[in-house]
């Protein structure tokens, strides 16, 4: 007797979608951390949870009991918002009385779970003397939020860049666990500290420099503390000038300053070897001159005089005029005409 033609083919077939289907369901259990029938249903309170939501482990002491169901907002009295966690464990563990729960990290990748703590007496999670009773709720004041693993990181910024690349991710794993309070986990923390320490202490020359400059810096900064001021208030006032009309003249003069600093170039261009001559002539001037400061002062304190006997003479009449044909200022050798070399009409 023979089967039918093409029977064996779909047999395996079926068989084949059968196998598929029961790995599906096997993964999708262990996926949903399933926790079988009869689980006790609880909840808590919290300030914030950091992102932790349905499907998310409940453990005690790092072993899986429950799962959390769901996250819930309510609004208190003071219209401050809670995030309450609805949770269930296993029929054989249920939560004792007085239990804390919190909030901790499961990897560096941000993956969260529920801890069940014990009691403050010190009574176990779950399985303790005295029951929590199904649907009960941990208070707010008996549980622990997330720790603000970014805030924390960035507090270790400066030790993660000062250490190799390969012991960042393991010190970043320490420090969140010491900071959750996972037990040892602090010891582990101070024996890495510890090591990478070498490391710092290897680069003490370049901490010792900077130590040095800012030192240095601070004391320049105290002895200018009045200058710092006056800038300060100055530009504020600049600032506060600016910021008038809507910031229309801050807008004009950012408008304007390309323009500006393009005619000044320009301007530079042209007249530098003039400029640096000019320069030059009164450098050595004003050399000759600071040496006889006193004569100079004595020369000027008698130009008054000298016009008003000028003026007198030629009060009643014109008896004399004076003219200045050219102003030549000459000191050992140099000469330089402030004026220019252009003389007036009468002198030509």
């Amino acid at each position: 007797m023979t089967g039918r033609p093409g029977l064996a083919p779909a047999v395996q077939l079926f068989v084949f979608c059968l196998l598929g289907v029961l790995c599906t369901v096997l993964v999708i259990n262990t996926l949903r951390v399933p926790v079988g029938f009869g689980a006790r249903g609880y909840s808590a309170e919290f300030d914030d949870v950091g992102g932790l939501g349905p499907g998310s482990e409940v453990t005690v002491a790092g072993v899986r009991v429950g799962r959390v169901l769901g996250v819930d907002r309510e609004i208190r009295a003071g219209g401050e918002v809670t995030a309450v966690v609805h949770f269930e464990v296993e029929q054989d563990n249920p939560v004792t009385a007085g239990a804390r729960a919190s909030v901790r990290y499961g990897d560096m990748l941000g993956i969260r779970y529920l801890s069940l703590d014990p009691t403050p007496g010190g009574a176990p999670a779950v399985r303790g003397a005295v029951d929590m009773p199904e649907g009960s709720r941990i208070p707010l004041e008996d549980t622990t939020g997330p720790v603000d693993l970014t805030a924390l990181v960035n507090g270790f910024k400066p030790l993660f860049d000062s250490v190799r690349p390969e012991e960042v991710n393991a010190l970043s794993h320490t420090v969140v666990a010491a900071f959750q309070g996972e037990p040892g986990a602090m010891d582990t923390l101070l024996s890495r500290l510890a090591l990478l320490s070498r490391d710092v202490l290897d680069r003490e020359d370049v901490y010792t420099r900077l130590a040095d400059n800012v030192e240095a810096l601070g004391d320049t900064l105290t002895g200018r503390e009045g200058d710092l001021r006056r800038l300060v208030r100055g530009l504020d006032e600049v600032s506060g000038a600016l910021a008038d009309g809507g910031g229309r003249d801050l807008a004009l003069l950012i408008d304007r300053g390309g323009a500006s600093s393009a005619a000044l170039a320009a301007m530079l261009e042209e007249t530098d070897r003039d400029l640096r001559t000019s320069v030059d002539a009164a450098r050595h001037t004003t050399d000759g001159w600071v040496p006889r400061t006193d004569e100079f002062e004595s020369t000027l304190g008698r130009v008054p005089g000298f016009a008003r006997e000028v003026n007198a003479l030629t009060r009643k009449g014109g008896f004399l005029s004076l003219y200045m044909c050219n102003f030549t200022v000459s000191w050992d050798g140099m000469q330089a005409n402030p004026f220019g070399h252009q003389n007036s009409e009468v002198c030509r």
